[in-house]
């Protein structure tokens, strides 16, 4: 069976558009809810002007919407370039202006020169209704992650595994469409990025900590 493309696996499919997606602070989205939200930024990027293999910056917190931007860039073809939210600017700086970006999401104002910056909220003032539905891409990688920085400089590290799923292949510790997966990671962290990645292309209800501390935890 072919390789399914991240953004065309997300669609909530076989009936079960309202079983909920993901869970954060703000309250619970359905699958048909989220993949809409990622069908607007697909769009906003789109009249942005990114296109088929770009690289797309995002930073942020442990969020629907975060992950609702990285699918909308899967689902145009392009690149998520990942940068930990928790980086120093000067780091954020350092590496938007190695990877160069079409576009960064998410990140402080003016964190660098030359590179087109908008704030989260802005990558969904796109309204998807009336739009082409949009094709079945397959994004060349799966994305790209910044190293620790224990060697010095911190790096840009491609991960050239295309963003597809295998639909004969298991997913990995257990997820299954009827299950529940808990993110205490952050999303900007490479784990916690392609777990929660995962978690929704598995069709697991995703729950996101918003941050990994007792007090953080939902009761």
């Amino acid at each position: 069976m072919a390789l399914i493309p991240f953004g065309q696996a997300c669609r909530p499919g076989n009936g079960v558009t309202e079983a909920p997606a993901v869970t954060d602070e703000t309250g619970m989205l359905t699958r048909r809810a989220f993949d809409r939200l990622s069908d607007a930024a697909a769009y906003r990027l789109v009249d942005l002007g990114v296109a088929y293999g770009d690289f797309v910056a995002i930073t942020g917190g442990n969020t629907a919407c975060f992950l609702a931007v990285a699918f909308g860039i899967w689902k145009l073809g392009a690149v998520p370039l990942v940068i930990q939210v928790t980086r120093m600017p000067e780091e954020m700086r350092a590496l938007l202006e190695l990877g160069k970006p079409k576009l960064a999401i998410g990140f402080p104002p003016a964190t660098a020169t030359g590179i087109v910056q908008i704030p989260l909220e802005d990558a969904f003032l796109a309204d998807p209704s009336g739009r082409p539905r949009l094709p079945e891409i397959l994004p060349p990688n799966l994305r790209v992650g910044a190293s620790g920085g224990s060697t010095g400089t911190p790096k840009l590290i491609v991960v050239e595994s295309p963003a597809a799923a295998d639909p004969e292949r298991p997913w990995p510790f257990g997820m299954r469409p009827d299950g529940t997966h808990v993110m205490p990671l952050n999303l900007t962290d490479g784990t916690g990025f392609v777990m929660g990645a995962m978690s929704v292309l598995s069709r697991c209800h995703l729950v996101l900590m918003p941050e990994l501390t007792p007090s953080g935890c939902w009761r």
